[in-house]
């Protein structure tokens, strides 16, 4: 058995990390001993300081959740450029993941020498959320066109054009304002002859190919 890592925080906790040479011998196992008693020994010498012995890898998504035990988490989100790790724990796991006073993941970062920022469930699903409407919102902006890209295909000036879509109720304030693919349709169909306004295409009359 080797012991690979160790953190600690002197007469609170420790954690460290084994690993064992042969496959049929359990390092964690052959540590904490028959019932506890070969790290109870130590526990003893170092007068009552917390040890937990964690099994170590080298797949650095199971090194962490076995470094943040005895918390349960259910996903690891690693970023190998800067060696740090989004942890997502169950709601009911967050504080003992995070620790008394963030003790755990202070000694789990310190033994697996990664960055590890520890969210719930429920934290992660919003920020999830957040992250597609973004993506989202961020879609439909490159879908939108510039008054004055409208204008110079039209052939109109842009002063004129930002009139006439105002009059169709768009909220444009200048040649730099931005429309929807289908409020630029619209402004093509009034321009080519056509009778369409926005109340059109809010009631069906007008289908536009996109």
């Amino acid at each position: 058995v080797e012991i690979k890592s160790v953190a600690r925080e002197a007469g609170a906790r420790s954690k460290v990390a084994v690993m064992s040479r042969d496959p049929q011998i359990d390092p964690v196992g052959a540590c904490v001993g028959h019932r506890g008693a070969r790290v109870q020994a130590i526990v003893d010498e170092l007068r009552g300081e917390k040890i937990d012995i964690v099994r170590y890898s080298d797949e650095p998504t199971e090194y962490l959740k076995s470094a943040l035990s005895p918390a349960k988490v259910s996903q690891v989100i690693l970023n190998t450029e800067d060696r740090s790790a989004v942890v997502v724990a169950p709601d009911d796991q967050l504080s003992l993941a995070i620790g008394r006073r963030g003790q755990n993941v202070r000694l789990a970062a310190q033994l697996t020498g990664w960055h590890i920022d520890i969210q719930s469930h429920t934290q992660w699903e919003t920020e999830a959320q957040r992250a597609v409407a973004a993506e989202t919102k961020a879609a439909e902006e490159t879908k939108r066109v510039r008054v004055y890209e409208l204008a110079k295909e039209l052939g109109v000036p842009s002063a004129e054009l930002v009139e006439i879509m105002q009059e169709e109720g768009m909220e444009v304030t200048s040649h730099a304002s931005s429309v929807t693919v289908e409020e630029a349709d619209i402004i093509r169909d009034l321009l080519l002859g056509g009778e369409g306004t926005l109340d059109d295409i809010e009631l069906g009359n007008i289908e536009i190919e996109l």
